[in-house]
Protein backbone atom coordinates (compact mmCIF):
# COMPACT_ATOMS: atom_id res chain seq x y z
CA UNK A 1 0.00 0.00 0.00
CA UNK A 2 1.45 3.28 -1.12
CA UNK A 3 1.66 5.81 1.84
CA UNK A 4 0.88 9.60 1.34
CA UNK A 5 0.92 12.73 3.51
CA UNK A 6 0.29 16.16 2.99
CA UNK A 7 2.67 18.37 4.33
CA UNK A 8 2.88 22.52 5.41
CA UNK A 9 6.08 23.87 5.15
CA UNK A 10 7.97 26.73 6.21
CA UNK A 11 6.32 29.12 3.62
CA UNK A 12 2.72 27.91 4.51
CA UNK A 13 2.60 25.74 1.18
CA UNK A 14 1.73 22.32 1.15
CA UNK A 15 3.39 19.07 -0.39
CA UNK A 16 1.90 16.36 -0.94
CA UNK A 17 4.13 13.57 -0.37
CA UNK A 18 4.03 9.88 -1.60
CA UNK A 19 6.40 6.97 -1.90
CA UNK A 20 5.19 5.07 -4.30
CA UNK A 21 6.41 6.39 -8.09
CA UNK A 22 2.66 4.58 -9.30
CA UNK A 23 1.00 7.24 -6.94
CA UNK A 24 2.53 10.49 -8.54
CA UNK A 25 2.05 8.92 -12.20
CA UNK A 26 -1.64 8.16 -11.18
CA UNK A 27 -1.73 12.03 -9.77
CA UNK A 28 -0.13 13.23 -12.51
CA UNK A 29 -2.36 11.62 -15.38
CA UNK A 30 -5.35 13.30 -13.12
CA UNK A 31 -3.78 16.80 -13.29
CA UNK A 32 -3.43 16.64 -17.07
CA UNK A 33 -6.53 15.07 -18.30
CA UNK A 34 -9.07 16.08 -15.52
CA UNK A 35 -7.72 19.01 -14.78
CA UNK A 36 -6.40 20.12 -18.09
CA UNK A 37 -2.47 21.16 -16.33
CA UNK A 38 0.00 21.40 -18.63
CA UNK A 39 3.97 20.30 -18.51
CA UNK A 40 6.61 23.07 -18.27
CA UNK A 41 10.26 22.84 -17.95
CA UNK A 42 12.07 19.70 -18.20
CA UNK A 43 13.67 16.80 -15.86
CA UNK A 44 16.67 17.06 -14.10
CA UNK A 45 19.23 15.16 -12.15
CA UNK A 46 21.08 16.97 -9.27
CA UNK A 47 24.60 16.14 -7.72
CA UNK A 48 22.60 15.01 -4.65
CA UNK A 49 19.84 12.55 -4.13
CA UNK A 50 17.28 14.53 -5.72
CA UNK A 51 15.02 15.07 -8.97
CA UNK A 52 13.45 18.03 -10.10
CA UNK A 53 10.95 16.93 -12.74
CA UNK A 54 8.58 19.27 -15.64
CA UNK A 55 6.02 21.44 -13.58
CA UNK A 56 2.24 21.41 -13.72
CA UNK A 57 0.90 24.84 -14.74
CA UNK A 58 -2.78 25.81 -15.94
CA UNK A 59 -3.55 29.39 -16.13
CA UNK A 60 -1.71 30.90 -12.88
CA UNK A 61 -1.38 27.67 -10.87
CA UNK A 62 2.10 26.38 -10.87
CA UNK A 63 3.32 22.78 -8.76
CA UNK A 64 6.49 21.44 -8.47
CA UNK A 65 7.08 17.76 -8.80
CA UNK A 66 10.28 15.94 -7.87
CA UNK A 67 11.52 13.37 -5.63
CA UNK A 68 13.98 13.39 -2.76
CA UNK A 69 15.69 11.15 -0.17
CA UNK A 70 13.78 12.67 2.25
CA UNK A 71 9.99 13.24 0.84
CA UNK A 72 10.14 10.84 -1.71
CA UNK A 73 8.02 11.61 -4.77
CA UNK A 74 6.23 14.84 -4.15
CA UNK A 75 3.68 17.62 -5.17
CA UNK A 76 4.10 21.19 -4.33
CA UNK A 77 2.01 24.59 -4.63
CA UNK A 78 4.54 27.18 -6.23
CA UNK A 79 2.48 30.30 -4.79
CA UNK A 80 -1.36 30.70 -3.10
CA UNK A 81 -3.62 29.81 -5.62
CA UNK A 82 -2.02 26.72 -6.33
CA UNK A 83 -1.94 26.20 -2.60
CA UNK A 84 -5.64 26.22 -3.15
CA UNK A 85 -5.96 23.99 -4.83
CA UNK A 86 -3.55 21.45 -4.19
CA UNK A 87 -5.68 21.14 -0.62
CA UNK A 88 -8.40 20.41 -2.71
CA UNK A 89 -6.80 18.21 -4.60
CA UNK A 90 -5.21 16.05 -2.05
CA UNK A 91 -8.84 15.62 -0.03
CA UNK A 92 -10.38 14.70 -3.61
CA UNK A 93 -7.89 11.83 -5.08
CA UNK A 94 -5.58 11.34 -2.03
CA UNK A 95 -7.79 11.27 1.24
CA UNK A 96 -10.85 9.96 -0.74
CA UNK A 97 -9.88 8.69 -4.31
CA UNK A 98 -12.95 7.84 -6.47
CA UNK A 99 -11.98 4.41 -8.47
Amino acid sequence: MSVSKQLILANGFIAICMDSLWMRFKLSFLLCFKYGFLREGQWSPTENDEMIYAHFVRDNLRILVGWDQRLGHYLLADNQQSNVFLRSFYQDHVMRPSH
